[in-house]
């Protein structure tokens, strides 16, 4: 049994195997950048004037934080490139956990510094004096990251109290949101997995799993709950239990992956 080439692009064609690496990651990227747009439509379609300007700065700075981190991390792949490389692959692996530590302290400092530098962030942009309250708020309510389930579960009306007025309106999106701050604290395993399968490659699964959550079960569970029970609640539980799909299928596709290296490493000890 031939061992199965290393995707490592330092033998062979080049072109062909990068773009089947790098179009999953850019087409994630690109609907990435649609977050601050999905926020424009919902709160264009329930809040007002100063609101919609409030969500349209403020997600400009979180995309431009985003941005930031993305290219610091994508920065420290040139130096694992060049261990890779030179077939330097436990330097290689030493660089990864440095950048897992780095990231995590960096992550915890901008949970923290964002929501304090919210009004400093939104005047850096000019925001309108009409919203410069509702673009602090939003920019302080992504920054805090981690409490996002504490706050959208327990307090879910809070948080639509500041985009909306109606008394209804905060109850529905209340409602809504326990069901999104469960998807809060499973986005983060899902997410260790994506970064781990893209590290190998692997990314037209990556692209794969996430494309057959939304269309196989998140829609339609949303849809199935809706005519069930109305209620918005079950309706967003269509997210956490896609993302929980997703989970499984990273565990499904790892233990995959393990058995194949254990059936090489067999064939190759039989040779």
């Amino acid at each position: 049994m031939e061992r199965e080439q290393i995707k490592d692009f330092t033998k062979g064609p080049i072109l062909r195997p990068l773009l089947a690496f790098s179009m999953p990651i850019l087409l994630a990227l690109f609907l990435q950048a649609l977050y601050g747009a999905v926020d424009l439509l919902v709160v264009g379609k329930y809040a007002l004037a100063q609101d919609v300007s409030g969500v349209a700065v403020g997600s400009q700075i979180m995309q431009t934080v985003t941005g930031l981190v993305s290219s610091f991390a994508m920065g420290t792949t040139v130096l694992l490139g060049q261990k890779i490389g030179a077939g330097k692959r436990e330097e290689g692996g030493q660089i990864i956990g440095t950048n897992v530590v780095m990231f995590f302290l960096v992550g915890a400092a901008l949970t923290a510094l964002i929501p304090l530098l919210s009004g400093a962030l939104a005047s850096a942009m000019n925001a309108p004096e009409e919203a410069f309250d509702e673009t602090k708020r939003y920019i302080a309510i992504c920054g805090f990251g981690a409490v996002m389930f504490w706050a959208a579960f327990f307090h879910g009306d809070l948080l639509c109290g500041i985009f909306a007025r109606d008394r209804d309106v905060i109850a529905a999106g209340s409602d809504y949101l326990r069901a999104y701050g469960i998807d809060c604290l499973l986005t983060c395993f899902l997410f260790c997995f994506i970064g781990f399968f893209n590290g190998l490659g692997e990314t037209g699964f990556v692209m794969v799993q996430g494309i057959a959550a939304a269309f196989l079960i998140r829609i339609p569970v949303a849809w199935w709950m809706s005519r069930a029970t109305g209620r918005l609640f079950y309706i967003g539980l269509g997210v956490p239990c896609a993302t929980v799909a997703q989970i499984t299928a990273c565990f499904v596709f790892y233990a995959h992956i393990r058995r194949k290296e254990e059936l090489m490493r067999r064939a190759e000890t039989m040779l």
